[in-house]
Formats: structure tokens, sequence, C-alpha cells
């Protein structure tokens, strides 16, 4: 890697608030983006503030709902798995993600802050469980009984590195790993990065060194970026989106009163679409220029507006938040949510709910620099300050 290019990076680091402000605007009025500039390495002992989505779990953790911050997923073996063999391919796996060697402490203020343990001293254990002297049948409703209550179970990040690993032993010679990732250090698509690396380690084929950048040196290279104002003009774009009232809290016909507190415990309904409709959503998406997550979300507003009778609509857009190469193959929380503010016109017919919806979406993606805390205090501010 370019030599020069590591030093001004670093350089960009090291510089106060205001100055990077000022270098972050010289860097685009020369045509170049920060994107160009690598992610300089910092120092691995050096603890640092978490910030961003990962303080929000934490702050969640800390008021008792840390069963809701975990990511889980299971691994099934057909045949005896080496309880040794797995340890040291998860060793391997550690030794290359940061974020699965972290070391956490709470700060005065409250906030937490991470240091990274040096692989050598990184704590791996496999807990394991024994189900194979049952029937197949009482150890497939043990098993799900067990995974349900392991991935709730909260994981004390003060005491541990936030996660852990539990193999099961089933009849017939099965088992299955279970892993779970508290979610301040990864997000849906890191579980398939894992579930990749620890393959591949089980079959040698995982390369032996670290990460480079870590994910530390990341969290602390967008935070830099963030507070330089790297994102200020997407932040005032978004702030356009919603600088009248935001919308209203729907309301919805609905079975049962809300309860006074959120309890987290959602419910998940399954249904197949048959292939014939399918189909159809495609050819609708292509004939409109839309992907066919566009057609679905359209779909869920028309579903939406039809229930509640609103017109002014605000639904999610999850992103994965990884626009750079470097962390395609890294373990740790970079997902994010675009807040998508759909106008709903029921003269438009569904065609042109879809048509909206992509624009929107599209636009959105194109700033979506801003993570969703960020812009949800922003937007506090903006009225409290005009209330």
């Amino acid at each position: 890697m370019n030599d020069a290019r590591i030093d001004l990076a670093q350089r960009m680091l090291n510089l106060p608030t205001q100055k990077r402000r000022a270098f972050l605007v010289a860097l685009k009025r020369s045509g170049r983006s920060v994107t160009d500039l690598p992610i300089p390495s910092t120092d691995p002992g050096e603890p640092r503030h978490l910030t961003g989505l990962s303080s929000y779990f934490w702050f969640l953790d800390c008021f008792g709902f840390g069963g809701v911050c975990h990511v889980a997923c299971g691994l099934r073996f057909a045949g005896d798995v080496d309880v040794d063999v797995l340890e040291r391919a998860l060793r391997s796996v550690v030794v290359r993600q940061e974020a699965l060697r972290l070391r956490f402490a709470r700060l005065d203020d409250g906030g937490l802050s991470a240091t990274v343990v040096p692989a050598d001293r990184a704590e791996i254990g496999v807990r394991q469980v024994d189900f194979s002297g049952l029937s197949s049948q009482v150890a497939a409703a043990r098993l799900d009984n067990f995974s349900a209550q392991d991935a709730g179970d909260r994981i004390d990040l003060l005491t541990s590195h936030g996660w852990r690993a539990t193999l099961v032993h089933l009849p017939e010679g099965e088992q299955v790993l279970l892993l779970t990732l508290h979610h301040i250090l990864c997000d849906g698509w890191s579980m398939g990065v894992l579930q990749a690396d620890l393959l591949a380690a089980l079959a040698g084929q995982l390369a032996a060194d670290p990460l480079t950048p870590g994910y530390l040196d990341v969290q602390h290279w967008q935070a830099a970026l963030a507070a330089g104002g790297a994102h200020d003009a997407d932040l005032a774009w978004w702030q356009a989106q919603f600088d009248d009232v935001a919308p209203a809290p729907l309301e919805l016909p609905l079975d049962r009163p809300r309860p006074a507190q959120r309890s987290w415990r959602g419910g998940r309904v399954a249904q197949e679409i048959p292939a014939d409709v399918a189909d159809r959503l495609r050819h609708l998406a292509q004939a409109r220029g839309a992907t066919l997550q566009q057609v679905q979300m359209a779909g869920w507003d028309a579903l939406l507006h039809r229930l509640s009778a609103a017109t002014d609509l605000c639904i999610g857009l999850p992103v994965a938040g990884r626009d750079r190469a470097e962390l395609q193959q890294m373990v740790g929380l970079f997902v994010n949510t675009l807040p998508l503010r759909i106008a709903v016109d029921p003269g438009a017919g569904f065609a042109g709910l879809v048509d909206h919806l992509r624009d929107q979406a599209g636009a959105a993606l194109a700033h979506q620099g801003v993570a969703l805390d960020v812009l949800t205090q922003r937007l506090r501010g903006d009225q409290t300050a005009a209330a």
C-alpha cells in the first residue's frame, strides 16, 4: 500500500476536529474522496470509546434488555467433532477477527470502551451439552429450547469477550455448534462471515494473520470522519426530508392493546409466496426499474395505508454499511437503518407507489453515511429548538 496515502490518512486522524474539517473540505475540492484513503492501524492497546449503534446496544444492555442485544446462529455437523480441533479452529477465527477478542470496560460517564486483547491471550472455550442419550424427538425439542435460552441469556460484556460457543451432542453422532454474540460487536452480515471463517479453519484453509485494518481501527476512523464533518451534506439532506413535523405513529387496528412498556418479544409469521406471484412481482420490478425488495416494501406501505388511512409513512430500510472492500470479510457492527419517508397517493396506483419508493430509496442510499442514532438525535434537537 502506498506509504504516502497511509501517512496522509494518519495525519488526518491526528488533526484537531476543526482542522480535520478543513482537511476534508480541501480533499473534496481536490477531486479526491476520503474513501480513497486507507484506514490506518492504531495502537491496539489504547482503549476506544464505543459510539453510534454500539453505544445504543450498551444502553439497552445496562437497562436489562441484554437478551435482545444478541445475534445467534448454529452449525450442524453430521459426524463426531473433536472438541480440541474445534477450539483450535475457533482460535484461528479469533486471531483473524479482532472483534472477537475485545476487552470491555465501563467509563466514568457510563459509556463503554474496548481494548484489543492480543491473540495469544484471548480466552477460547467451548461449553458442551449432551443430549445424545435421548430419543431423536426429545433431543430435538431439548435443542430448540436450549438454543432459544442460550440466545437470550445475557452476555456480560464486562467479564467476557462478548460471545460464547456451545457444542450440543445429539443422537446418532450429530453435533450442533451454537454461537451467540453480543450485537455490540456484530451484525447479521457478520454471522455469515463467522460461519465461513470457521468452516475454512476446520478445513485448514483460513489465513492465519489478523485482518488489517482491525475492527477498532475502523470504528475510530468512522468516528473521526463523522466528527470532522465528512457526512454534513448527507445530514443536511436528511434534515430536509423531515424539516416539518415527523410522521405520527400509526393507529392500526390491533388485536390487543399496546403494552405500557415495550417487551421486545416480537413474533414471526412465515408464508411462502407462490411461484407465479413471485414471477409477476419480479416482472413489475423490472418494468418499473426497481428491485424486488422495493416492490415488497411498496406492498408493505400499501397495506399500512389501507389499515391506517395514513398517507405520510416512515419505514426503515436496512443497509449493510460495508461500503469499503476492507469491511466485506470483517466481523463487526456496521449495519444501519435508513428512514424512508413515503407519501402515499391513492390516485397514483400501486405502480406509482413503487416508482416513489424506488426514488426515495435511491436518494436515501446516496446519503447513507449518517447513522440512524445521529440523525434521530439531531432531529429531536431541531424539533425541541423549534418548539
